[in-house]
């Protein structure tokens, strides 16, 4: 059971934090936990049985592993046979921005927040992130007006407030 020999672990390395090696096979063990989930979901996909959310959650897998196109390209290949929905556009949007192409996140982002179905957290999610894609390519204008969509759905969403006021520091800087 990864779960148990992770938090058992964890207690080990908090309570020698000077031993290198253990801090090393808490991190291999980490990795093993991750490959084992993208295994049996990717055998779960492929049997047929798995679920969109399934489908998102390994992609969300591959992007925790670095492998951030294998990601793009799997939840892609899905929108062959469906409609791609608001949570895999955000998928999609998360990994082209982990791997530091933020123009290709702004359109997945913008996607998921046109996609049909959104709830009101997800909305709050995509302004965010929509938000952050802007500040990466430093369009801050367009990153506070985002974060002000953000606000007035809820100010207090990831220190919303606060983030405004960040982009407003740093637009001020240019």
């Amino acid at each position: 059971d990864y779960d148990r020999a992770i938090e058992n672990m964890r207690r080990a390395c908090d309570l020698d934090r000077t031993n290198p090696q253990l801090a090393q096979r808490f991190i291999q063990l980490r990795f093993d936990q991750l490959a084992f989930q993208t295994s049996e979901l990717e055998r779960k996909i492929a049997s047929e049985a798995g679920t969109a959310e399934d489908r998102i959650e390994l992609a969300a897998l591959f992007r925790a592993q670095g492998k951030h196109d294998r990601a793009i390209q799997f939840l892609q290949s899905a929108s062959d046979t469906e409609e791609i929905d608001a949570d895999s556009f955000l998928e999609i949007g998360k990994c082209y921005l982990a791997s530091g192409r933020a123009n290709l996140a702004l359109v997945a982002f913008r996607s998921a927040l046109q996609a049909k179905g959104m709830d009101q957290e997800k909305r709050k999610a995509g302004l965010l992130y929509l938000a952050e894609a802007y500040r990466h390519l430093l369009r801050f204008d367009e990153a506070m007006e985002a974060m002000e969509q953000l606000c007035t759905l809820d100010a207090n969403y990831h220190n919303a407030y606060q983030l405004l006021g960040q982009f407003q520091a740093e637009r001020s800087k240019q």
